[in-house]
């Protein structure tokens, strides 16, 4: 699901596709277990906040903080996620990664994040250059789930038309931004294996 999106499917670069040969009968039940994985000349920057530096820097006007924690009800991977409380005292968050990235117009770039949120946040891509300075192009939204029902999940959002639609030799780095959901007195987001997948 491209952005998350369930009309917008597509192959995903990065994977060795699965393939099988299988002879379909009629009335009978074929079972496929497909298994994959990433091409070997796949790149990553990963954020899992398992060093002792988390990769992410809060904006001067963030009234939250992005923090590690280590709930062991919510934790799935590793030892640490990161988190970021909202509540009527903390009612925003604005935050970027730390590190600067260079990519091609037209190259394939994705960012994959596991999430856990009942709270909305918006996801964005900072692109720095001499020309323009520093723009914040605003992305993709996850939207919050229900406390009661929440659970982890994982969205893939597609780069590429930001990068090429941004200044040439502009340098790049996520952006991450939050409102308290109208209507609640507190939510909360949880990120864990921040990818920024690419060649």
């Amino acid at each position: 699901k491209n952005n998350g999106i369930s009309a917008t499917k597509k192959i995903y670069p990065f994977v060795v596709p699965y393939e099988v040969n299988v002879l379909m009968e009629g009335n009978k039940e074929i079972v496929i277990n497909p298994v994959t994985h990433y091409k070997d000349a796949t790149l990553f920057k990963i954020y899992d906040f398992e060093s002792a530096s988390i990769g992410m820097t809060d904006d001067i006007n963030s009234l939250a903080n992005f923090v590690k924690a280590n709930d062991p009800t919510i934790l799935k991977w590793g030892n640490f996620y990161g988190l970021i409380n909202l509540d009527a005292v903390d009612t925003s968050y604005v935050g970027y990664t730390t590190d600067y990235m260079n990519f091609n117009i037209g190259q394939e770039v994705y960012l994959e994040i596991d999430y856990y949120n009942t709270n909305g946040l918006v996801t964005g891509l900072l692109a720095t250059s001499s020309t323009a300075g520093t723009v914040n192009n605003v992305n993709i939204q996850l939207n919050p789930q229900d406390p009661s029902t929440v659970k982890w999940k994982k969205i893939y959002i597609d780069l590429k038309e930001l990068i090429s639609n941004s200044p040439s030799g502009a340098q790049f780095r996520q952006s991450f931004q939050a409102g308290l959901d109208s209507g609640d007195s507190e939510g909360f987001i949880i990120m864990d294996n921040i990818k920024i997948v690419h060649y």
